[in-house]
């Protein structure tokens, strides 16, 4: 009997498997290099964000604006103004955060919607600072409830931000 033709089979299915194995692993090498790269772009971005905030002491100058208006009982508006667009990598790249690990695209999404709403925030204060017309709806009361949110908010952004970044590094440190 001639086996030749089983030999030729079995070898041509060796052949195509290992194809379809190199293929897969090849993906598979490009998808973990381009999660990896978005999770340290997105590290450096949430780390200069945290640092920014925190040099520029944020939190206690919503805190220095609060007491003032609970101590006089009068409006003050804070005049932050927020020009720039501080979450490039995150826009630019939103589409693609599923590639992260673990729960990382959920912990992104939702601490860079946050970090929309205080620079929401921040805008909104600027433009009654500047607006006389709108200062009436910013009463004293209306001032202490609002800093006291954007404080929390800050505040718990920032440690969201900062659990975010160690475990990038923990889900990446080893696949350098």
């Amino acid at each position: 009997m001639d086996w030749g033709w089983v030999n030729t089979l079995v070898g041509g299915a060796v052949a195509i498997a290992g194809g379809f194995a190199s293929t897969w692993y090849q993906a598979k090498v490009a998808r973990d290099s381009d999660a990896r790269q978005l999770a340290m772009s997105i590290k450096g971005e949430l780390s200069g964000l945290v640092q920014i905030a925190t040099q520029r002491d944020y939190v206690r100058g919503i805190q220095g604006a609060l007491e003032f208006v609970e101590l006089t009982d009068t409006p003050y508006i804070l005049g932050v103004s927020v020009r720039r667009d501080y979450m490039v990598v995150y826009t630019q790249n939103a589409s693609r955060i599923g590639l992260l690990r673990g729960d990382l695209p959920t912990k992104v999404a939702v601490v860079y919607t946050k970090l929309s709403a205080i620079i929401e925030d921040f805008n909104l204060l600027f433009e009654v600072r500047v607006d006389a017309s709108r200062r009436e709806e910013f009463t004293a009361a209306h001032c202490i409830e609002f800093y006291r949110e954007l404080q929390a908010l800050i505040v718990g952004t920032l440690a969201e931000a900062r659990e975010v970044i160690r475990e990038i590094d923990a889900a990446y440190a080893s696949s350098r």
